[in-house]
């Protein structure tokens, strides 16, 4: 994928999703957030191809690599890993509540 141009070159994000081990927030996000989420990383994928792929650190059995940026309407960012569906579908990783709500009114490209 083509580096976005309409991404800043320099920006503060909020970083979420980056497990490492154990410790992290955990809850059932809902079957329609979870869709969101899912369009999300279709369409606001970023793989500049250098850093490689990660394993989970969890369960080691999941490979990805990237990372999906969500911008919202009043210029805020959050940074994610590709691999966040997987921690919330297969380590019921919950993401921060401010992230969910930005995630509901956020439309797509």
């Amino acid at each position: 994928m083509a580096f976005d141009k309409t991404i800043p070159e320099k920006f503060q994000a909020i970083s979420i999703g980056w497990i490492k081990n154990e410790n992290y927030t955990k809850g059932i996000m809902n079957h329609n957030d979870i869709k969101l989420l899912e369009e999300l990383c279709r369409h606001c994928k970023i793989d500049q191809g250098w850093l490689g792929y990660h394993t989970c650190a969890i369960c080691n059995n999941f490979e990805d690599r990237g990372e999906v940026l969500l911008r919202t309407d009043d210029d805020r960012y959050y940074v994610m890993p590709h691999m966040i569906l997987h921690y919330i579908k297969d380590h019921h990783y919950k993401p921060p509540v401010p992230f969910i709500e930005d995630l509901r009114k956020y439309k797509m490209p």
